[in-house]
């Protein structure tokens, strides 16, 4: 009984932290800076996150979608845009995490995001 409950919890263990990877996206653009900054801030309130920072000047957006039920739980979304001074192009490395407990996949909704972005920068190249 007792090998019983321990395997249990280590397998409830496990899939509670294999389920919690977080959601890595990574896209690039031949665009201006600029206008990707302002495409991935666009993108991320249009998939209901509220932008909490944007710094255009280090290349960094922070926003968070609250969990609808969640008790206050949030899914947070961090990108960091550089623009390659080699060959111009710009590009987004975003990262979303979410609370422990909470389901969802965050690489279908970093594609979504990038695919999000791609509707105003149509060069967008999703990794």
């Amino acid at each position: 009984m007792k090998k019983i409950f321990i395997t249990s919890a280590l397998l409830a263990i496990t899939f509670f932290c294999f389920g919690q990877k977080p959601g890595i996206g990574k896209f690039h653009s031949a665009e201006k800076f600029d206008k990707v900054f302002y495409a991935t801030q666009q993108a991320a309130t249009t998939l209901k996150f509220a932008i909490k920072t944007s710094d255009k000047e280090n290349g960094v957006i922070q926003a968070e979608m609250h969990i609808i039920g969640g008790g206050g739980k949030v899914i947070n979304l961090f990108a960091q845009l550089k623009q390659d001074e080699n060959n111009g192009k710009t590009t987004i490395q975003v990262t979303l995490n979410k609370p422990f407990g909470v389901t969802g996949n965050m690489s279908k909704m970093a594609k979504s995001l990038g695919e999000e972005i791609k509707k105003t920068i149509s060069d967008l190249v999703i990794e």
